[in-house]
């Protein structure tokens, strides 16, 4: 019995082999365009993985010519430098300072 129905199911596959040529040719096609859409994304994403990789490596680069940056400018802000700056530059302490006041404060309206 279960030989029978093996027999006829393979019989009714036979027949709509028989029926259409191409369904072969239709059924590879398919499988192979799926092939090559799957390798595309797997490059595709094979290469955004390389791409992150670089921008990782780009930003840690960054971030250390960061730390410099701010080091010289702290650095910049000491005052032993602020004052040697100012001597080379030939400043002088003020003897008197004056101070400009206006009062009322004041502003344009617009129209």
């Amino acid at each position: 019995m279960t030989e029978t129905l093996h027999t006829t199911k393979h019989r009714a596959v036979d027949m709509v082999m028989d029926k259409s040529p191409y369904l072969n040719a239709f059924f590879l096609i398919g499988i192979v365009a799926l092939a090559f859409l799957y390798i595309g994304q797997i490059n595709q994403a094979a290469g955004a993985g390389f791409k992150l990789n670089e921008l990782q490596a780009s930003m840690e680069t960054l971030r250390i010519a960061n730390q410099q940056l701010e080091y010289r400018a702290a650095e910049n802000r000491a005052m032993h430098n602020v004052s040697r700056r100012v001597s080379i530059l030939g400043m002088v302490r003020p003897s008197e300072v004056s101070y400009v006041s206006v009062e009322p404060p004041t502003v344009a309206l617009s129209q």
